[in-house]
């Protein structure tokens, strides 16, 4: 007798088999289509746009401005040389009037002024005593010997007055004092050090200081300006005929003078504007000095040929502040690109 669970057990497996498969078979129907993979869209380049500047032909002109001063064509300055000390007096005020011989500064001597004073004593006494000795017929030798001892009390007398003035500073000429130094009584004052200075004031000339404007060459024309109005000057010293100025400042300057004399309102101390035209050339090509690169020792531009840009070496020659001119590389027309 067949048993009846053995023959359902095949069945139950090809029911389970069927159904597995049309599980899988509905289950392939659900996954997601693969969509089909587009190409990258294309981008267009943007034009690229250059800043360009032709090359041109005009004048250069290549100037050096100074400033110049008014001062006089005379003046001293004032120092203690034989040695320092301290301040006793200083009587005189920036632009007072002085004449030659007025005190304007003195050290303290301490009682060198009373030892003078003794010494010129002494003096007079031998003096008195030299004499006597004549009058009553003394011997040669006796009179010989008084001269001498006379002849050395005055020579101290001189030793002494010469050491007074060493501390004391006088005014060399009538004049104005133009400067005078910062110091209050009883500060000392070393040797050399300039106390005070002063002036012709009543000849003036205009004066630029400095290494550059000393090498302004002689009978260069120099064009000044003052109160809006143009004149025209003369180089008439630098520092080749300077080079042993007693005031060691002058020694790199520059004076200018004028052919009708300084203009009318400019009195000492203004300042005025000077400008010297070195180097000038007409009808030569022109470019900016920023479109001039330089690259070890290299100079060159950058040229817009056929829309492309494209270095060029250029041979500069004159340049200014603002502009340069090219000597060879380029020709008139060609662009340039500046930016």
């Amino acid at each position: 007798m067949t048993d009846p669970n053995r023959l359902r057990a095949p069945k139950t497996l090809l029911l389970s088999l069927l159904a597995a498969a049309a599980v899988l078979a509905t289950g392939c129907g659900l996954l997601p289509e693969e969509e089909e993979i587009l190409p990258p869209p294309l981008i267009t380049p943007k034009a690229v746009s250059y800043q360009t500047t032709p090359v041109v032909r005009g004048d250069l002109v290549l100037q050096e401005d100074y400033v110049f001063f008014v001062s006089p064509s005379v003046s001293y300055a004032l120092s203690f040389h034989a040695q320092g000390g301290r301040l006793k007096s200083l009587p005189v005020t920036a632009g007072q009037d002085v004449k030659a011989g007025d005190l304007v500064a003195e050290l303290d001597s301490g009682t060198l002024k009373t030892e003078i004073r003794i010494q010129e004593l002494e003096v007079r006494k031998s003096e008195l005593q030299l004499q006597k000795l004549k009058d009553t017929g003394a011997d040669a030798t006796t009179v010989q010997v008084a001269v001498l001892s006379l002849e050395q009390l005055r020579l101290r007398l001189s030793l002494q007055k010469d050491q007074l003035a060493a501390t004391q500073l006088r005014a060399p000429i009538d004049g104005k004092v133009t400067y005078v130094g910062s110091y209050a009584v009883g500060e000392s004052v070393g040797a050399y050090a300039t106390v005070a200075i002063v002036a012709d004031t009543s000849r003036l000339r205009l004066v630029a200081k400095g290494s550059d404007v000393s090498r302004l060459p002689l009978g260069a024309e120099v064009t000044v300006t003052y109160e809006k109005k143009a004149y025209a000057a003369t180089v008439v010293a630098n520092g080749t005929t300077l080079y042993d100025d007693p005031d060691k400042t002058m020694r790199e300057a520059a004076v200018l003078a004028f052919a009708d004399g300084l203009p009318e309102g400019a009195g000492l101390g203004i300042s005025l504007r000077g400008a010297f035209v070195s180097d000038h050339r007409e009808g030569v090509l022109v470019l900016p000095r920023s479109a001039v690169h330089m690259q070890s020792g290299r100079r060159y531009v950058d040229l817009l040929l056929d829309g492309v840009r494209t270095e060029r070496d250029v041979e500069v020659g004159l340049t200014t502040s603002t502009e340069c001119e090219i000597v060879e590389g380029v020709s008139e027309g060609d662009l340039v690109i500046v930016g």
